[in-house]
């Protein structure tokens, strides 16, 4: 579908849905995210979130597509810039790439754009991301892709992404003004994401962020209502002050490829990163992906690297699989029951919580680091053995994940 008029033609593609209230929907929730950036900007606020709908950052400059018609955060970053930001982050979580937020601003330097998503080797929606899109002319290295490439992952992994690659790139650049595109669809239990972080996480991404700038909260994607509304909620209450759990940043192997991915992408663009990429790291890491190059796309992540999973978990794949097929199914059918149980307990948690006007304290933004065993990731990915694509070993591995 083509509309157009006096401006240049927009293109809706058929998976992105209008009514009659689309535009003005659309238009409150643009306005709503400049308006809470510009107040932070401002000084009105310390901090904001703009709890909006349809969300944005699929938008293209002339492409409506996602179930997004107006990019909120792009939208977000002008205002605050108008009002005064000089240097404006966007840090984007949704599981999927924002692809229109990354054209938007791939040549503008004031404007950092970092995103942590899917990718499946361009196989997983939008299909954009790869580590090695860093921007062009004089945007180059201000798009900093973590492109995971399988489902299942995980707390850990975000942790260790942030350690290493985000917060040292987001100091180094000293933004004025800090925007968070949330989505929740990679929280356990979305029917879309297939990861499975919990709301500890994202409120410890957000309390890493918040020394460093004035934070914005920007709401979008999440297609499980208990679980986008309960990590919407722990990030609300450290915007408030609530101190979260600290988490270890404990990498799977395909998370430890994607933040080495990153870094060598930008370590020609980042003076954090300049000395974290030697020729031995880079041997390493080919070793790795053609290691797992050969366990398919959108398969579990696996397990981390440390001593959770012995050999003898990954089966020779002559086996024959058909007898534990039914029980998979079964188990597969009472996790999906157990996760939207813990998702009723958390929500009720934040209820009454709420409801008896509990006091926050102070947050705190130390970052999580690794337990050691990141030194021996490289190591471990690059060694001998065989790679975790079995097919019982990884449903073994999912189960165990689940529980």
């Amino acid at each position: 579908m083509f509309c157009s008029g006096t401006a240049p033609a927009t293109i809706i593609p058929s998976d992105t849905y209008i009514n009659q209230h689309t535009l003005h929907c659309a238009a409150l929730a643009a306005g709503s995210a400049a308006d809470a950036a510009v107040r932070v900007v401002r000084g009105e606020a310390a901090c904001g979130a703009a709890i909006i709908r349809p969300p944005g950052h699929h938008a293209e400059s002339n492409t409506a597509m996602g179930f997004c018609f107006f990019n909120n955060a792009a939208v977000a970053a002008r205002a605050a810039q108008a009002a005064g930001a000089e240097r404006v982050l966007i840090l984007d979580w949704d599981v999927h790439h924002g692809n229109g937020t990354q054209h938007i601003f791939e040549a503008d330097p004031s404007v950092l754009y970092i995103s942590l998503h899917r990718y499946d080797r361009g196989n997983f929606y939008p299909g954009t991301g790869a580590a090695e899109e860093v921007g062009r002319g004089r945007g180059a290295g201000f798009t900093v892709n973590v492109p995971w490439d399988a489902a299942n992952i995980g707390n850990g992994d975000y942790m260790a992404a942030m350690h290493d690659v985000v917060l040292p790139i987001v100091r180094e650049f000293a933004p004025s003004l800090i925007l968070i595109s949330a989505g929740f669809d990679a929280a356990e239990g979305d029917p879309i994401g297939g990861c499975c972080l919990t709301p500890d996480c994202f409120g410890s991404m957000t309390a890493q962020l918040m020394p460093i700038a004035p934070t914005v909260l920007l709401l979008e994607g999440g297609y499980n209502l208990l679980s986008t509304a309960v990590s919407t909620a722990a990030c609300l209450r450290v915007l408030l002050g609530e101190e979260p759990p600290q988490l270890p940043a404990r990498p799977s192997a395909f998370g430890w490829l994607a933040i080495q991915a990153a870094k060598k992408a930008h370590s020609r663009y980042w003076a954090c990163l300049a000395g974290a990429f030697p020729q031995l790291h880079a041997r390493a890491l080919a070793q790795a992906q053609l290691r797992l190059a050969g366990s398919g796309d959108g398969v579990p992540a696996g397990a981390e690297f440390g001593d959770e999973y012995e050999e003898d978990d990954w089966e020779d794949e002559g086996e024959d699989e058909g007898e534990h097929n039914e029980g998979v199914q079964q188990d597969e059918a009472a996790a999906d029951v157990e996760v939207q149980q813990r998702w009723q307990s958390r929500l009720s948690s934040v209820r009454q919580s709420a409801a008896g006007g509990q006091g926050v304290s102070g947050a705190s933004a130390a970052p999580a680091h690794y337990d050691g065993r990141h030194a021996a990731a490289a190591t471990a990915a690059a060694g001998g053995g065989e790679a975790p694509g079995r097919a019982r070993g990884l449903r073994r591995l999912q189960q165990q994940q689940r529980r």
